[in-house]
């Protein structure tokens, strides 16, 4: 999809190449926030999301070869780390209430260089989409900001 400024992204499956990359984009974005983690976490989490996996999917948007941008995507309470609905996951983490038939999308993030570029719409858009037509039909997604 073409962005202002010139190029086109490209959103395509998280890779094992890109989780240095990745890393830094989402270091960079939530420093400062509660939501702000350790490098080591940051990339444990990335790495965990390359394989195939069919209840969860870390999406990214290229440019011009370079990650740039990330939302995560899940399908099931499990894959959210809250199996059987509990408040907190196994890492501690919280949780943001997520209708059982919605998909979940977090973690979106774009780096500073690049924004205002239409990127993180590009990603919406494939995130929303793949969320339509994933195995379980979701009509709707549910953003954790």
């Amino acid at each position: 999809m073409p962005v202002s400024g010139g190029g086109a992204v490209t959103v395509r499956a998280l890779r094992g190449e890109d989780v240095r990359r990745v890393a830094e984009v989402m270091l960079e974005a939530f420093k400062g926030t509660p939501d702000e983690r350790p490098r080591a976490r940051v990339a444990k989490y990335l790495v965990d999301r390359c394989a195939p996996d069919p209840d969860q999917v870390c999406l990214v948007g290229v440019l011009d070869g370079d990650p740039v941008a990330i939302a995560s995507l899940s399908f099931t309470e499990e894959a959210r780390g809250f199996p059987n609905g509990t408040a907190r996951g196994a890492s501690g983490s919280r949780s943001i209430p997520c209708p059982a038939d919605a998909a979940y999308l977090c973690n979106v993030a774009v780096d500073a260089s690049q924004r205002g570029r239409g990127i993180a719409k590009s990603v919406l858009l494939a995130a929303e989409a793949l969320g339509c037509r994933s195995r379980r039909g979701e009509r709707s997604s549910s953003l954790s900001s």
